[in-house]
């Protein structure tokens, strides 16, 4: 029995040791792949629900990750009840729902019973022939509208579980779009430019004259919406924006590589790239550093900011990575001779007995452990 104890604390003290007054702080990056049961290892889009399941959209399938295991979504042509295609472009959560884009078609999921909708808004049902023909949006209301190449907006209908098209004149010129949390909407044209109009406007027939440019004297390449805060990008150039669509910060990055996500987390920015690596960047202070967890040649597709400070960060073919800050209540003190035994003195300091080398202290917080008591023999008992 005695042989056991020992073992167990010995066990203890190698792993870690127990400190009240002090935490110790590194980030942990921790890999899920196809060998956890990711139906690809190359990840569009990332979204945690209501619940806090981590959804996560591939090149090959929609997957729902709890933390412990993974549930996967996959077309089957002879399941009505299965996603309309695997390449997942985009998920938005809604009164219970998942909205979920694909290369072919939208699908609504309902969390509870797992019953999957397809709405293809298209007479011929074929794939269309080019990348993010569906971009999905959510007003302030809840209401789902849905942007389809070559089509046109679409907003959905709940009581006739059907799409009605929004009559504009200007969709056919729309590269990409987002709207905000106070329905604001900013669009992407094809010649680069952006304009912004509110989601009222638009449902309400809004026509091109409608349309307000963003004045930054420049084309863009991408739009990103983060925390309700637009961000335009251009080359190795990010504008943020104010809520009236004035540009609040301009910031110029130390890199040519092309930009593939920026996301915003209190008055961080993180901005990622698609021929590798990611960095962080502090808004107040102006000043950047690089993710020392990720490959400067890991290609990244997007990022996330989820509950407890956790940024998710999907690749292009190493799966998906979630980053975390950890706080730890254990040091791990080291000796040169086997423990034996340790105990807390009336001061707070931790007396170790080894086997061969005393009597050890951790006084002055463990900057040095200090060998208070040295004996030929081992110590086996440490009391006050």
């Amino acid at each position: 029995m005695r042989n056991i104890l020992y073992a167990q604390l010995f066990f203890i003290l190698i792993i870690a040791f127990v400190t009240s007054t002090k935490s110790y702080a590194f980030n942990v990056a921790k890999h899920i792949s196809n060998v956890n049961g990711l139906t690809n290892n190359s990840v569009n889009c990332i979204l945690e629900d209501a619940e806090h399941t981590i959804w996560i959209g591939t090149w090959d399938g929609l997957n729902a990750y709890n933390g412990r295991e993974i549930t996967t979504f996959r077309y089957s042509k002879n399941n009505p009840n299965s996603i309309s295609n695997n390449v997942i472009r985009q998920i938005i959560e809604c009164k219970g729902s998942l909205w979920i884009a694909t290369d072919n078609g939208i699908n609504r999921l309902d969390k509870r019973t797992r019953q999957i909708t397809r709405y293809y808004l298209r007479t011929d049902n074929k794939v269309p022939n080019q990348e993010k023909s569906f971009i999905l949006g959510k007003s302030a209301a809840g209401d789902i509208i849905c942007l389809i190449k070559g089509l046109g907006f679409f907003v959905y209908n709940d009581s006739e579980d059907e799409f009605n098209p929004i009559n504009t004149d200007f969709a056919s010129h729309i590269k990409d779009y987002s709207v905000s949390d106070s329905d604001r909407m900013l669009f992407l044209l094809n010649n680069g430019n952006t304009v912004h109009l509110t989601y009222n406007l638009l449902v309400n027939g809004g026509k091109q004259s409608d349309l307000r440019t963003v004045d930054i004297q420049t084309p863009v390449d991408k739009i990103f919406l983060s925390k309700d805060r637009f961000i335009l990008n251009k080359d190795n150039k990010l504008f943020l924006l104010n809520p009236d669509f004035t540009v609040s910060q301009c910031i110029e990055l130390d890199s040519s590589k092309p930009v593939s996500q920026v996301i915003l987390a209190e008055n961080k920015m993180y901005v990622s790239f698609i021929e590798g690596g990611c960095i962080h960047y502090d808004l107040k202070k102006n000043t950047f550093t690089y993710l020392n967890e990720l490959s400067s040649q890991l290609s990244v597709f997007t990022l996330y900011s989820g509950s407890q400070n956790i940024l998710w960060i999907g690749t292009d073919g190493q799966g998906l990575i979630q980053l975390y800050h950890y706080d730890s209540l254990f040091e791990t003190v080291h000796t040169s001779h086997p423990v034996r035994c340790f105990c807390e003195d009336e001061d707070g300091n931790i007396l170790i007995g080894t086997k061969g080398s005393g009597i050890n202290s951790d006084r002055n917080k463990r900057k040095r452990n200090k060998t208070v008591k040295s004996c030929n023999e081992g110590i086996d008992r440490l009391s006050e």
